[in-house]
């Protein structure tokens, strides 16, 4: 081959290569359609570039889970090894109680549990019971005994969005059968959340002081959360402590039990000793239907020493109660408030608001925007909005009173019920001292006592 046969191929030989490597790539890229909008915003966002104020004021902010929606990670299943747990319904009460005494963080999964006796938790425990799972106290005759018993310890949780149950059929109700779905005796920094508790012989919750010798530690800074309450012969919460924060409550068909001063409401608030503390307990947007009372309220025991009285109530809503609100039995040396903000009473069958026997001298009651439709469901001139008397059986000579109420709107009674919106009653003939009502037909105001001023 000549040379200038070898030149003439190495020249079409370059262009060739020339050809695929350089303009052909550079044609396709022409011809090929723009990326989509994706990708681009995500060529753009992979780009280092600095952002401005306003850019992070766009930032989305992803909001916390809750603790009932997210389930316990660092939670062990009480049903494997070591704790081996049945959730057959057959009576596990040893393995549980061991279970939980070892303190680690445990959850049921889905199926029944049975234990008698309950199970003391320890501090920084948490205990889940999930969706689809009942722990239940079964086959006991008597005794007072908790599915769950927090004694003086610290940062506990019992949270899920699972079942606590009370399955015993006996009839009895009476002291020895204090059963309650959780039991807090003193101790700081608990959450409960999420559960629904179910025909407990006694509470669903229950906060009350720890003692030891005669003194005694009161409960601090509890949260109680989204919790369900159905079919209890008590309240579904009674509480005395510190900064205790209660949300979300919902409470129904708590049965009326009318005896030893024990009723099937909501809300039951009564401490039992002078040195029991109330204080900075708030309530928020809490929900009772067809109970005895949706709050009960009842601060018997005190000294000039007792600590101040300090309860929040906002958005409170009573359906189909016996009473709304009953602030009773309480003594002239008490000092403090309860406030209620927007609360409702829809449909109770005598009264909105009870308040009786309440010496007030350094204690008010507040209801404020107050909505009351249909009161006295169950008929008859003895139904009133606000019924405010001494009573017969009186502790002191005192006057009663210290009550405020600003109603949204005047309330409406039930067809049936022919009672004033107002009523006041001095049955001791000691007097009664500022009751003021806002947003009422005077004409429709009952002032046996002589003390209601009407705005």
């Amino acid at each position: 081959m000549t040379p200038r046969r070898v030149a003439a191929l190495l020249t079409v030989a370059a262009a060739l290569l020339l050809a695929v490597f350089v303009v052909l790539p550079r044609l396709t890229e022409r011809a090929s359609p723009p990326p989509p909008e994706a990708d681009r915003r995500a060529e753009h966002d992979s780009e280092e570039e600095p952002r401005s104020d306003e850019d992070e004021e766009r930032e989305p902010v992803e909001e916390p889970e809750s603790e009932t929606a997210r389930e316990c990670a660092e939670c062990n299943d009480i049903t494997a090894s070591p704790y081996n747990v049945a959730g057959d319904g057959r009576d596990q009460t040893q393995e549980i109680q061991e279970a939980v005494a070892t303190g680690d963080d445990l959850y049921f999964p889905p199926g029944e549990y049975c234990t008698q006796t309950g199970a003391e938790m320890e501090s920084d425990q948490t205990i889940e019971v999930r969706e689809g799972a009942s722990v239940l106290l079964c086959d006991r005759t008597s005794g007072s005994v908790s599915t769950f018993m927090l004694p003086n310890i610290t940062n506990a949780r019992v949270i899920g969005a699972g079942v606590l149950r009370d399955t015993s059929t006996a009839s009895n109700r009476g002291a020895d059968w204090r059963r309650s779905g959780v039991e807090i005796r003193g101790g700081s920094g608990h959450l409960v959340s999420g559960l629904t508790m179910v025909d407990f012989r006694m509470d669903g919750v229950y906060l009350e002081q720890h003692y030891e010798g005669r003194t005694g530690t009161s409960p601090e800074d509890i949260t109680v959360r989204d919790v369900k309450t159905r079919g209890l012969a008590r309240n579904g919460i009674s509480v005395q402590g510190v900064d205790v924060t209660i949300d979300r409550l919902d409470c129904r068909d708590h049965i009326p039990v009318r005896w030893g001063g024990i009723t099937g409401d909501c809300v039951f608030i009564e401490p039992n000793e002078p040195d029991q503390p109330v204080q900075g307990v708030v309530f928020n947007d809490l929900y009772s239907e067809n109970n005895s009372s949706a709050v009960t309220i009842g601060l018997v025991v005190h000294t000039e020493d007792s600590p101040e009285t300090d309860i929040t109530f906002n958005n409170p809503e009573s359906v189909g109660d016996y009473e709304s609100y009953s602030i009773r039995n309480n003594h002239r040396r008490i000092r403090g408030r309860v406030t209620f903000n927007g609360a409702k009473s829809i449909g109770a069958r005598e009264r909105a608001i009870v308040h009786h026997r309440t010496n007030g001298h350094g204690f008010r009651t507040t209801f404020n925007d107050f909505h009351v439709e249909r009161y006295g469901s169950d008929g008859g001139e003895d139904t009133q909005a606000v019924l405010a008397d001494q009573g017969s059986r009186v502790f002191t000579p005192d006057p009663f009173g210290n009550l405020h109420v600003h109603f949204a709107e005047p309330p409406t009674r039930h067809p049936s019920a022919s009672g004033p919106a107002v009523r006041t009653a001095d049955d001791s003939g000691n007097g009664c001292r500022e009751i003021v009502v806002s947003n009422v037909d005077p004409e429709d105001v009952e002032d046996d006592a002589g003390c209601v001023t009407v705005k």
